[in-house]
Order: structure tokens, then sequence, then C-alpha cells
């Protein structure tokens, strides 16, 4: 029997995607297994036990919100593409997005637009196009913030580095990091034209340059001004979560550190664990917060501070991970047991909206 000419194809996407997750997950394991190795179990029950619900509870209500606000985001995006689902399924879809994306990294993107379908007969390619600008744009939110946290705790962190390795001096190793930046932009200027020959270096200009578009692409929704409102919105909450779920503990609600400081520098360290594609971001958010908890010797012995950050990484995404589940279980049988509507706009409003990128 003759194979299909595409099957070989098919069997290499499908093995590349395998590879992939499981390369996802052996990281999530590695990272988990280094910065819980030498935790102790009692101190991390008794850690997590003494967390103030209330506070948590409040932590999990502005999480909600930002997703709330994430959904609301979604829909001007859409309504810029001529359809206009209500608010709750948006809101439904992208707490079932968060949900897959625990077990399939990046495939609860597919999994939101899909259900969309059914609920809304929204076409995957239009709202799938949605979806990727927003990811676009988040991501160009957490390289700003990331530039933000270097600029404002690089000595810190460097210091921390360089006592982690082989004891150099932070001096040493600033001007080590500058000299390979400035060699590398020297070599990427003159070499420019060859190296996008390279079609891994194309790919990556080419997400630049996309991610570019993306953040212009804002001026098409209705309110570019609401737009950006929602963004900010959605960020802000990320924030405010992490400094509730601190107060939730009171070894940690007392620590001698600016808390309000603080909580921003582990949201945005948190940020770039939870961008790793880990099932959950589970391991590299826990490593990144631990990172940051003894990067800033928020306790005088070095093995406290790291105990109380494996406790805080544990309380604030074990909680946040719950909500997911329970949330996301429940917007996907509430869209999938109302009935179906089709939600193009009229005539008189596609006449007067701004197409969609």
């Amino acid at each position: 029997m003759e194979v299909p000419s595409n099957t070989f194809g098919v069997q290499k996407n499908t093995l590349i995607s395998l590879v992939k997750y499981l390369l996802g997950v052996g990281l999530g394991v590695l990272l988990l297994y280094l910065v819980f190795k030498d935790a102790s179990l009692e101190q991390l029950i008794a850690d997590v036990r003494a967390a103030d619900p209330a506070w948590l509870l409040g932590a999990i209500g502005i999480g909600l919100l930002s997703h709330w606000f994430r959904g609301l985001r979604w829909r001007m995006q859409l309504r810029a593409a001529n359809y206009s689902p209500s608010p709750a399924n948006t809101f439904a879809a992208v707490m079932f997005m968060y949900m897959v994306n625990l077990a399939l990294p990046r495939a609860g993107e597919l999994a939101r637009c899909s259900i969309l379908l059914r609920s809304d007969k929204i076409p995957i390619p239009t709202s799938l196009g949605t979806v990727v600008t927003s990811r676009v744009l988040d991501l160009v939110i957490l390289i700003i913030l990331i530039l933000l946290a270097m600029v404002l705790e690089f000595p810190k962190l460097i210091a921390y580095l360089d006592a982690a390795s082989s004891g150099s001096s932070g001096g040493n190793t600033l001007l080590i990091l500058g000299g390979i930046v400035v060699v590398g932009l020297v070599v990427l200027w003159f070499f420019r034209n060859q190296l996008l020959r390279i079609p891994l270096v194309a790919k990556l200009w080419n997400f630049a340059k996309e991610m570019g578009y993306a953040a212009l692409s804002i001026r098409k929704v209705e309110s570019p001004f609401l737009f950006v409102v929602y963004t900010i919105i959605i960020w802000f909450c990320y924030y405010l979560m992490t400094y509730l779920a601190m107060r939730s503990m009171p070894p940690v609600a007392n620590l001698d550190v600016n808390l309000v400081y603080f909580s921003l520098i582990v949201t945005i360290m948190g940020g770039i664990g939870m961008a790793i594609p880990v099932p959950g971001g589970i391991g590299p958010y826990h490593a990144a917060v631990t990172f940051t908890f003894v990067a800033f010797s928020v306790l005088p012995d070095p093995e406290a501070t790291k105990a109380l950050g494996q406790s805080f990484a544990v309380v604030m995404h074990t909680s946040q991970l719950i909500m997911m589940i329970v949330v996301g279980s429940l917007s996907y049988l509430f869209l999938i047991l109302k009935p179906a509507r089709d939600s193009i706009l009229e005539p008189a409003f596609q006449a007067t909206s701004s197409p969609s990128s």
C-alpha cells in the first residue's frame, strides 16, 4: 500500500512536539529536584499551614480578576475582527486555556480558540491570530519589566551569581558581561547580512519584527487607550496577588525589607519562570522565586532564606494552581453546556469598525 507523501512529515512534527514536551517536563523535574533536594519537609508543611487563608483568598480573587480583564482585552480584539462573544465566554475560554496549559504548555491557546468556535462560532484562524498578538504583547511587557529589574537590582543579582560561582568579584563579572555585550553588538552589525541567511537567525529576526507589528496592532481596536488600560490592570493584578500572598505568610510579611518593592521583583522573576514552556511553570517558577529570596538575602542565615523562598513559592504557585484547575473545569462545563450562538457582528457595525490584523 502506498504511504501518503505527507505521512513522514506529520510523524516528524509529532515526534518533535513529543520531544519538546518531554524536555519541558524533564527541565521542570530537574529544577524541582535542585530547588528542593535539601529542603525540610517538616518546615515546608509548617510554613504552608501557617499561611493566612484570608490573604490567600484575596490573592486568588485578584488572580481571577486579572483573568477577567484578560478576557475583556481579548474580546476587544475579537470585536475588531467583527465577532462579539460575551465577556463571560471570553473569561471562561481564558480559564480553560490556563487549565490545559497545566498539562500541555502552549496548547491552551489553541484550546481556548477551539472552545470559542463551539460556543460563539468564531473561526479558529481569526481567534488564534488575536491570541498570538496578545501573547507577543505580554512578552514585550515582560521583557520591559525584566530590563527594569536588571536596572534596579543588577549589582545585587551579579553579586549573588559571583558568590554562587567561583567567587570572582562583582566588578569583574560586570566587566566581562559588558565586554561580551559590546563585542556581540559589533559582530551583529558587521555580519548582519550573513547572519540573516542562517534560518534560525532569520526566524528570530522575523519574530522580533512580529513583536513590533503586534505592539502597533492595538491601534485597530475600538479603543486603544482602553486596551492599554486593561493590559496595565492585568499586570498590576499579577503584582498585587504576589504582594497579598506574601502578606499571607507571617515569616515573609515580617521581613525587614520593603515588601511593596520586593513583591515587584519577585513578580518579575516569577514571570520569567512562568514564561518557560514547562507544564504549569512547575519547577522554573519555584527556582526563580527561591533564587530571588536568596539573592536579596532577606534573612541573615542563607539556608533559612532559601527555605523561606521555597515555602513562599509553594504557597503562591499551589494556590493559583488549584484555582486554575477548579475554575478552568467549571469554565469548560459552562461553555460546552450552554447553547452555541453566532457572535458575528451586524453589517452596520462591521462597516464602522476597524478590521483585524
